[in-house]
Protein backbone atom coordinates (compact mmCIF):
# COMPACT_ATOMS: atom_id res chain seq x y z
CA UNK A 1 0.00 0.00 0.00
CA UNK A 2 3.13 2.43 0.95
CA UNK A 3 4.26 1.55 -2.48
CA UNK A 4 1.32 2.72 -3.97
CA UNK A 5 1.03 6.12 -2.59
CA UNK A 6 4.33 7.08 -3.20
CA UNK A 7 3.88 5.90 -6.98
CA UNK A 8 1.24 7.63 -7.17
CA UNK A 9 2.95 10.91 -5.66
CA UNK A 10 5.49 10.61 -8.15
CA UNK A 11 3.14 10.08 -11.17
CA UNK A 12 1.21 13.32 -9.81
CA UNK A 13 4.68 15.51 -9.50
CA UNK A 14 5.62 14.31 -12.89
CA UNK A 15 2.45 15.11 -14.51
CA UNK A 16 2.39 19.20 -13.28
CA UNK A 17 3.19 21.35 -16.19
CA UNK A 18 6.44 23.38 -16.54
CA UNK A 19 6.69 26.59 -15.09
CA UNK A 20 8.20 27.58 -18.58
CA UNK A 21 5.23 26.55 -20.85
CA UNK A 22 2.34 28.57 -19.07
CA UNK A 23 1.93 31.34 -21.37
CA UNK A 24 1.15 29.96 -24.99
CA UNK A 25 1.61 32.24 -28.13
CA UNK A 26 2.59 35.05 -26.37
CA UNK A 27 4.88 38.10 -27.23
CA UNK A 28 7.12 40.30 -25.57
CA UNK A 29 6.05 44.09 -25.23
CA UNK A 30 7.45 47.30 -23.88
CA UNK A 31 5.46 49.55 -21.96
CA UNK A 32 5.26 51.99 -24.89
CA UNK A 33 2.94 49.74 -26.34
CA UNK A 34 0.60 48.97 -23.18
CA UNK A 35 0.97 52.56 -21.65
CA UNK A 36 -2.74 51.38 -19.80
CA UNK A 37 -1.73 48.11 -18.38
CA UNK A 38 -0.14 48.03 -14.64
CA UNK A 39 0.74 45.17 -12.37
CA UNK A 40 -0.78 45.31 -9.16
CA UNK A 41 1.60 43.25 -6.73
CA UNK A 42 1.20 42.13 -3.04
CA UNK A 43 3.17 41.68 0.21
CA UNK A 44 2.81 39.86 3.27
CA UNK A 45 5.57 41.39 5.20
CA UNK A 46 6.50 44.25 2.95
CA UNK A 47 9.89 42.41 1.78
CA UNK A 48 9.23 40.38 -1.12
CA UNK A 49 6.08 41.42 -3.58
CA UNK A 50 4.80 39.46 -6.06
CA UNK A 51 2.40 40.07 -8.70
CA UNK A 52 -1.43 39.47 -7.38
CA UNK A 53 -3.66 40.88 -10.65
CA UNK A 54 -3.63 43.33 -13.36
CA UNK A 55 -4.84 46.61 -13.60
CA UNK A 56 -6.47 49.19 -16.34
CA UNK A 57 -4.33 52.90 -16.35
CA UNK A 58 -7.83 55.45 -16.70
CA UNK A 59 -5.67 58.46 -15.77
CA UNK A 60 -2.34 58.94 -13.75
CA UNK A 61 -3.38 58.23 -10.57
CA UNK A 62 -6.78 56.28 -11.20
CA UNK A 63 -6.88 52.56 -11.75
CA UNK A 64 -9.45 49.57 -12.10
CA UNK A 65 -9.20 46.13 -11.15
CA UNK A 66 -11.55 43.52 -9.69
CA UNK A 67 -12.27 42.77 -6.06
CA UNK A 68 -11.18 39.12 -6.00
CA UNK A 69 -7.49 40.78 -6.19
CA UNK A 70 -7.95 42.21 -2.81
CA UNK A 71 -10.72 40.14 -1.11
CA UNK A 72 -8.28 39.03 1.34
CA UNK A 73 -6.42 42.46 2.06
CA UNK A 74 -9.51 43.61 2.59
CA UNK A 75 -10.59 40.49 5.24
CA UNK A 76 -7.08 41.56 6.97
CA UNK A 77 -7.50 44.65 7.31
Amino acid sequence: MRSLIVLALFGVALAAPKATQRVVGGETTTIEENRFVADMEYSTRGVYFEPSCGAALVSNNVLISVFSCYKYVLIRY
